[in-house]
């Protein structure tokens, strides 16, 4: 139960980070949507390291499946990836507990 309230605890705070860096340009909805399609994702299998883009995937997807590289090898993110959709997708795998924060 710890678990639960400290990821919770940590997802309030990778919102509260992102709206403050991304000002004006945050957008619930669009968050509220790359959770929606990351909890698909997950739930039908197509989240994973393995997984190579695919435009059958929501771009969501695709940006979920390089994070999920990127933090197990623990290379850089490349700036094709610098974006808002990007921050959007870290948060909704951390709250689906696909990775751990940072």
């Amino acid at each position: 139960m710890k678990t639960n309230s400290r990821r919770n605890s940590s997802v309030q705070q990778l919102i509260l980070d992102c709206k403050t860096y991304l000002g004006d340009n945050f957008s619930q909805y669009e968050l509220r949507n790359s959770f929606v399609i990351l909890q698909e994702a997950k739930a039908k299998g197509f989240l994973g390291v393995d997984r190579l883009p695919s435009c059958c995937f929501a771009d969501t997807v695709n940006v979920a499946n390089q994070l999920l590289r990127i933090c197990q090898s623990e290379e850089l993110l490349s700036d094709s990836l610098k974006h808002s959709k990007t921050l959007y997708a870290y948060i909704a795998l951390v709250s689906l507990n696909c990775i751990k924060s940072a």
